[in-house]
């Protein structure tokens, strides 16, 4: 129904490339799906419109991804963490280091933004869920 009424809207015989990456990006639907039902209609898409959509939101993610600094990969730490999750879900652990800005510190301030290892905890590291 959804591609339905945006060929509904269209003049011409050529999908434009804005509207072939919306409803791949928006909806998930192939732009080689839309090409053959573009196709059925004796219609084309504009193949190189959608390759520059995607292009951008190549960009844009990729910048997304560099947001701020990653300091997780710069962190030098021997400490090692139990994870308790799989036994509880509340769990009291001691606070064995401290991050600021990548260097280890002793304190953080009021407001400082940081990252706290402990020495056993039931919440997943970054990369397998919570971040916080």
């Amino acid at each position: 129904a959804i591609l339905e009424d945006s060929l509904a809207n269209l003049s011409g015989d050529v999908i434009p490339g804005e509207l072939v990456f919306k409803l791949y990006d928006t909806y998930g639907f192939p732009a080689d799906l839309t090409a053959d039902v573009a196709r059925e209609r004796f219609m084309t898409i504009d193949e190189q419109g959608f390759q520059e959509c995607m292009d951008v939101q190549r960009k844009t993610a990729q910048q997304a991804g560099k947001f701020g600094a990653d300091y997780n990969q710069q962190l030098k730490s021997d400490k090692h963490t139990d994870f308790k999750g799989y036994d509880a879900t509340q769990y009291s652990g001691t606070v064995i280091e401290m991050f600021a800005q990548g260097e280890s510190v002793s304190v953080l301030e009021d407001g400082q933004q940081g990252i706290v290892i402990l020495d056993r905890t039931p919440f997943y590291a970054e990369s397998g869920g919570q971040i916080g």
